[in-house]
């Protein structure tokens, strides 16, 4: 997962725990560990930061409902983010994102 917006930026990975399976929307919820970065005019710099969150997740395929398609799919997420440095004060937001993935494997 990379967020790099603003003067912060991460670089990490997260867990999915799907609620729903095999069927056209997919409910989840995430926990995540993250680097953040933060750099300003006259310094920067990293902690290691955590996320958590929620998200529905949509295949391609059933919405077109095309069994040709490839299994590629969309998802929508709010969560939680938040990092604390040496130098700045703790950091936390409201994270919000979009994506697209292709899926290997049949689950």
């Amino acid at each position: 997962v990379v967020g790099a917006l603003g003067t912060v930026t991460a670089n990490g990975g997260r867990v999915w725990y799907r609620f729903l399976r095999d069927v056209p929307y997919d409910v989840y919820a995430y926990g995540g560990l993250a680097a953040y970065r933060v750099d300003v005019v006259f310094a920067s710099e990293t902690a290691i930061g955590y996320g958590a969150g929620a998200g529905i997740e949509a295949s391609l395929k059933q919405l077109f409902n095309s069994e040709d398609f490839p299994p590629i799919f969309v998802n929508a997420e709010v969560g939680f983010a938040g990092a604390n440095w040496d130098t700045y004060s703790g950091f936390s937001a409201l994270a919000v994102g979009v994506g697209a993935h292709f899926r290997f494997g049949k689950r």
